[in-house]
């Protein structure tokens, strides 16, 4: 508006955007900047697009992205946190692999058939290298009382036990 933009800005600025100018002028290429100023107590964000017109002129375009660039540190936050998360959760899952290590090593060498499974019967997957010698394979999956070749009534009273085993421990938590 007929103003030299030393006029109606900072000297710092006028610095900023006369290099670019400058630029726009002489390399009659668009040019982009973005600058940060806090005007009453708020940050502002803008951007700056320079566009020569003729020799000595410059069209300038300013967006204010102050929005976007708060987003863009909500964001950071926000993946830096997951991140540190991710972190925690690969830490525990570490850990967690170290201790099942340690418990099947403990199975492994018990010398016992150990196994788990629930109402159902199917046997879970983890057991004792002990059960495979007695059951002489694998058995995750299969049916407990199938395998173990219970009669008809020790089966039933077999499932019975369990079932009140289970229902109690489930009332227990």
């Amino acid at each position: 508006i007929h103003k030299n933009v030393s006029e109606i800005t900072s000297e710092e600025f006028t610095l900023v955007i006369m290099k670019h100018v400058s630029m726009a002028l002489k390399k009659k290429k668009v040019q982009l900047f973005e600058y940060q100023a806090v005007s009453n107590g708020t940050e502002i964000c803008q951007e700056y697009r320079l566009v020569r017109v003729n020799n000595n002129q410059v069209l300038v375009m300013i967006k204010d992205i102050s929005r976007r660039r708060k987003m863009e540190k909500k964001l950071e936050v926000a993946r830096q946190h997951t991140e540190e998360k991710n972190k925690e959760i690969s830490l525990l899952l570490q850990n967690l692999g170290e201790s099942m290590a340690v418990v099947t090593n403990l199975l492994n060498n018990t010398g016992q058939g150990i196994l788990t499974f629930g109402l159902d019967c199917i046997i879970g997957p983890e057991y004792s290298m002990e059960c495979k010698k007695i059951f002489e394979g694998e058995i995750a999956g299969q049916n407990f009382i199938t395998l173990a070749l219970f009669e008809e009534e020790e089966a039933t009273l077999f499932l019975g036990v369990i079932t009140d085993v289970l229902q109690i421990s489930n009332t227990a938590r």
